[in-house]
């Protein structure tokens, strides 16, 4: 069950992550 939200909440962070740089990305080459 740990494990379980563990993994939830990294993949959250990761696509948080992900939404971040992508917007980073866009802002630069936009």
């Amino acid at each position: 069950m740990v494990n379980y939200e563990n993994n939830t909440l990294n993949k959250k962070k990761k696509f948080e992550n992900y939404q971040k740089n992508n917007k980073l990305f866009t802002n630069i080459y936009l």
